[in-house]
């Protein structure tokens, strides 16, 4: 008996393929709307700054503290970099790069990094969560959510921009 669903891909296999939708077969971005995203996002990053403030450190941020020459910190920025600041957690988080020895901005308070890669989602200046190291795609999704789900619902400052929070299972 057909219920009416169809069988979907595997998680892993789910997300290759929206990966490689979101990149070209040279592995550049697609340029079909390059400029009206380019656009788009340049336009939705002044509201957000008039209507967040200047105080960045009031919002969530994933900090991705990385070693010179480590492996799977370009395997990181080869697979998710492009696609990250598009998606909604790249909203919620966005990313800022951090050398792993050395010092820290000032206000910032997590603890030690052994490895490398190591992400460091913080509020405030404090520590949420971390996911250390990059195995793949399918991991660093599921740990991101897990340690959004710990950020309180004030922190997602898209609410102010009309989106609902995300709803993350």
């Amino acid at each position: 008996m057909d219920c009416g669903f169809a069988a979907q891909p595997p998680y892993s296999e789910r997300i290759r393929k929206k990966i490689e939708s979101l990149q070209g077969a040279d592995g550049g971005m697609m340029r079909k709307f390059g400029k009206r995203l380019g656009a788009l996002a340049l336009g939705a990053a002044l509201a957000a700054g008039a209507l967040l403030g200047a105080g960045k450190a009031e919002a969530a941020e994933l900090l991705m503290f990385e070693d010179p020459g480590c492996i799977y910190c370009e395997k990181w920025r080869r697979e998710i970099g492009p696609i990250y600041p598009r998606t909604r957690e790249g909203q919620i988080a966005p990313i800022r790069f951090l050398p792993k020895s050395g010092p820290r901005p000032p206000g910032l308070n997590v603890g030690p990094i052994i490895y490398s890669p190591t992400f460091v989602l913080v509020e405030r200046g404090q520590e949420i969560g971390r996911i250390v190291g990059y195995p793949g795609p399918q991991f660093f999704w599921g740990m991101l959510a897990r340690n959004l789900e710990r950020l309180p619902p004030s922190s997602f400052q898209l609410q102010s921009m009309g989106y609902p929070p995300p709803v993350y299972r």
